[in-house]
């Protein structure tokens, strides 16, 4: 049985044939992930060939959630990032994300390379990922929608490898850097700056992250009675859709 409907086909019959020729299929192999032509928006990152990947849901009436790994080339790197209150942990791909795709639908699921802070000062390094399909279900449309995701969970600091005349402390010398761990969506970064007296001063960084990037340089990672370090993230939030 093919999935098509000649224009003869009246609309009904034409919705319950493709419906039950749906029925008969894992929902994984109804969806497609597609590389765009599309360049990222990384405003002058480093990488002019990192592509923008879409998932397509090639059902014409069922929802699908599908379950997108991305891992690193070469597999299994990680990295250390800070959260928000600056607690060091591990960023270990792969890492998994739920997309849902309403029926014919497409959506931006990442990128072709991410970002993390390179080997110099200020600094880049674009690191080839893939991703791939892990699984997926087709969702009741009835079903509760899932709960929002939260900018906060998605905003990290991250040192760079090169420690860009800052001093020395508690942590690994050098300059913090915003990263956004989310796979689609750009996270706005407000950060505080504490100076070597322990002082917490107004939050002053708003830096808009692209998705799975990582921004300028924010500050130091310790402080002196020179240099002042940042103290956290104060807030996250998405910016645009």
């Amino acid at each position: 049985m093919t999935r098509g409907c000649s224009a003869s086909v009246v609309a009904l019959y034409c919705f319950l044939l493709v419906g039950r020729a749906d029925a008969q299929v894992n929902p994984v192999d109804l969806v497609t992930i597609e590389q765009s032509p599309e360049v990222c928006d990384d405003s002058g990152a480093p990488e002019p060939n990192r592509f923008k990947l879409y998932a397509k849901n090639d059902s014409a009436n069922r929802r699908i959630a599908v379950n997108i790994k991305t891992d690193t080339i070469p597999a299994a790197r990680s990295f250390v990032l800070y959260d928000s209150e600056l607690a060091a942990f591990t960023e270990q791909f792969p890492t998994f994300y739920e997309h849902r795709l309403a029926p014919g639908g497409r959506t931006l699921i990442g990128c072709t390379h991410i970002y993390r802070t390179g080997d110099a000062i200020n600094s880049y390094e674009a690191i080839r990922v893939q991703l791939t399909k892990e699984g997926a279900v087709f969702v009741d449309p009835t079903s509760p929608v899932p709960p929002p995701d939260i900018p906060l969970k998605f905003a990290a600091l991250m040192i760079e490898k090169k420690d860009g005349g800052c001093p020395g402390g508690p942590r690994p010398r050098g300059l913090f850097h915003g990263v956004n761990t989310h796979p689609n969506r750009r996270v706005l970064v407000v950060t505080s700056v504490i100076d070597y007296q322990g002082k917490k001063q107004p939050a002053e960084g708003q830096d808009v992250i692209s998705p799975q990037s990582t921004h300028l340089r924010l500050g130091c990672s310790n402080a002196d009675h020179i240099y002042t370090r940042v103290g956290g993230i104060e807030r996250a939030e998405f910016v645009g859709p």
